[in-house]
């Protein structure tokens, strides 16, 4: 037997106490009006996906430097990097003090 999906939209940019509030309302899961939702063949439930997206251009290219490629960008990296993450972000300020002190001048 395949599950159903129970779904209530109970509304955008509430606080937590309203969205509680609103299902204390109803006094039963019982009474809440659901709507049961049926997916897509991708599995998509809420928010079903638009083939017209297979149709625009892709951002970068299949291949690393395909100049032929059709797609906005022909070469991809990730960018600037110094290989120092482990070294200049922590959650302790202290230790990121500490490490960046360590550091010798070249």
């Amino acid at each position: 037997m395949k599950a159903k999906i129970h779904y209530y939209d109970i509304g955008d940019y509430l606080s937590w106490e309203d969205k509680l509030r609103i299902l204390r309302e109803f006094g039963s899961v019982e009474r809440i009006p659901w709507t049961i939702l049926q997916p897509n063949e991708h599995g998509d439930w809420i928010n079903h996906r638009n083939e017209m997206f297979k149709k625009f251009i892709p951002i970068e290219s299949d291949k690393k430097f395909n100049v032929k490629a059709k797609s906005v960008f022909v070469v991809n990296s990730r960018g600037n990097e110094t290989g120092r993450d482990a070294w200049i972000y922590n959650f302790s300020v202290a230790k990121v003090e500490s490490n960046v002190k360590g550091f010798k001048r070249c």
